[in-house]
Parts: structure tokens; C-alpha cells; sequence
């Protein structure tokens, strides 16, 4: 018997329908319906298996044009730890001042932000504490001010300072949303600080303190604390003068981590702002104050700076 599967088209054609056993353009006719009728069937099953994936997986970067690489996040900060690269190689790469700063780094590499709202109990639109939050301080650099920001339907507020937990201060503010104490209060280092705020709302005349909310602490640095960190400042001042980066998104960030080193976020913060203002268009910058916000529980900022970051980088991609 014949092995149709071996058997050619020619030879099919001599061997059986010249020889009338099969009529040719009957068979080439089936073959041809058949043919067409599973294109159809295989082009019907593929539209419906796009219509139901595509849906599902519009995240997809190519299925949404140009977007920047998943990893952006530690590659920005990548990028940063290769300007001190050089600084760490040899025998005492794991050590040091570089190698600190390096760890730094690694940590923002290792570790995702959170935005974490870790606000007792959650942050609030009405009443937030802006600054001075969660940070050492340095009675040097520090201009004495207290933010906060303004309360829907907020007529007046009440100061209040704890040293310890304990309540030295009680001032009313009016319609104000600031209070400068650095000449009125003298400030002890290594005591634990706290404050909040007590607003009045005008339309019903009821108070609503932060203390449900929020009381974020403060402390300062002692005289011999102070000369350690006013050595590190210098010490990433020169070296960034040195290498040429002092005033570039760089060497910004690299002296803004040594204050974040150090707890200094309220001078981290100004840093990373004067420098915004120099380069708005710079990744960095806004990714290092996003991991500052984050830090100091203003998960609202933290987020808003992130996506800047975010925005910028996928401005470059495309």
C-alpha cells in the first residue's frame, strides 16, 4: 500500500490522477478550502487572545512606548557611589570616611522608600508639622524657627514645647504659622525636644491639636558633636572642590548625605532646595530630598519628590 505522507505532489499527480483514480482540481479545490478555513479559525482565535491580553498587560514598557528602566532608583544612585569610586579601592575600601558614605549608598540601593506615613495614627490635611522634624540640630546653623502648616478653617494657634516630655512653653499665634525661639529659649544638647500645635477653628470656635496626630522631636548636637560633623562637612567640601563637583547635582547630593550622616535634615533639606533651584531638572537632587522627606515622616513630599525623579528620568529616555 502507498504511504501517502511519502508521497509528493508530483507524484500523486502521475501515480493517481492521471490515472483518473482522483480528480485533481477536485482535490487541489478541498485542499485549498481547507486551507483558508483554518486561516480564518487561527486569525479568529488570535484576536481574541489579543483582546483579552492586551488589557492585562498594558504595564508592559513596550506596550506603552519609551519608559524608563525598571531599576532607575539604584541605578541614580549607582551613578552617585561611581563619583567615589576611586576613593575606595585598596586594602581599606570597607573603611573610613568614603567607605561610610559608601554604605550610605548601598543602604539607599538595598532599601526602597516606604513613604511611610509612620505619623502616629497617619498624617492629616488640617494640621501638619513641617519643621523642625525628627533631627538633630546644630545651635550654629540653626535660624531658631518652627513651621507648620496652615488648618483648614484655622483662626488661631497655640504653641506648645515639651523638653522631656514636659511642657515649657504654651504661645498663642494668631493667624501665624511660625514661631522663632532661638534668643528665647535656651536650648540644652542632648535633651529630646517635642512640640505640637493646638489650632482654633472659626467656624465652630473648637480646638484641634496635632497631639492626635503628630508631635515630631528634636535635639542638638553637643559642643564636641558638633566639631566631629563640622569635620566631616569639610572634609566632602574639599574633596568635592577638588574633583570639580562642588556645585554640580552631584556634589550636592554627596554633601547633603553626609548631613543626613549625621541627622541634620533640616540642613539637608535647605541644601537639596538651593540646589533644586539650581538644577530643577536634576533626578538626583530630587530623588536624595524624596529619601529626606521619607526619612522624616512627610510621606506626602516623599512621594511627590519621587515621581519628579521619576518624570525627569523618563524625560531623558525619550
Amino acid at each position: 500500500m502507498v504511504n501517502m505522507k511519502k508521497v509528493s505532489r508530483k507524484v500523486f499527480k502521475k501515480e493517481f490522477v492521471n490515472k483518473n483514480i482522483v480528480p485533481w482540481k477536485s482535490f487541489e479545490n478541498k485542499r485549498f478550502k481547507n486551507k483558508t478555513s483554518r486561516l480564518q479559525t487561527s486569525g479568529v482565535l488570535l484576536f481574541f487572545a489579543i483582546a483579552i491580553f492586551l488589557p492585562s498587560c498594558s504595564h508592559l514598557p513596550f506596550l506603552r512606548g519609551p519608559q524608563p528602566k525598571a531599576n532607575w532608583r539604584i541605578e541614580t544612585w549607582e551613578l552617585l557611589g561611581s563619583e567615589i569610586k576611586e576613593e575606595r579601592e585598596g586594602i581599606f575600601k570597607d573603611k573610613g570616611f568614603f567607605g561610610e558614605l559608601d554604605l550610605q549608598i548601598i543602604e539607599k540601593i538595598e532599601i526602597p522608600p516606604v513613604f511611610a506615613g509612620a505619623i502616629k495614627n497617619g498624617a492629616t490635611d488640617e494640621l501638619y508639622l513641617l519643621s523642625p522634624r525628627d533631627t538633630m540640630i546644630r545651635k550654629s546653623s540653626w535660624d531658631g524657627t518652627f513651621r507648620w502648616n496652615w488648618a483648614v478653617g484655622g483662626s488661631s494657634y497655640v504653641f506648645h514645647l515639651f523638653k522631656d516630655g514636659k511642657e515649657i512653653l504654651n504661645v498663642p499665634r494668631e493667624s501665624k504659622r511660625t514661631i522663632y525661639l532661638k534668643e528665647k529659649i535656651d536650648f540644652s544638647p542632648g535633651v529630646v525636644y517635642t512640640w505640637d500645635i493646638t489650632c482654633c477653628v472659626a467656624i465652630c470656635n473648637l480646638p484641634l491639636s496635632s497631639n492626635a496626630f503628630d508631635r515630631p522631636e528634636f535635639s542638638f548636637l553637643t559642643p564636641n558633636e558638633e566639631k566631629y560633623v563640622k569635620g566631616d562637612i569639610d572634609t566632602i567640601s574639599q574633596w568635592c572642590k577638588s574633583k570639580g563637583i562642588y556645585d554640580s547635582p552631584a556634589g550636592i547630593a554627596l554633601r547633603a548625605l553626609i548631613l543626613e550622616k549625621h541627622k541634620l535634615y533640616i540642613e539637608e533639606l535647605d541644601l537639596l532646595v538651593d540646589g533644586i533651584k539650581k538644577y530643577p531638572n536634576s533626578a538626583l537632587l530630587h530623588l536624595v530630598l524624596s529619601s529626606v522627606y521619607d526619612q522624616t515622616d512627610s510621606p506626602a513630599k516623599a512621594a511627590e519628590e519621587y515621581e519628579k525623579a521619576e518624570k525627569l528620568l523618563y524625560k531623558i529616555v525619550n
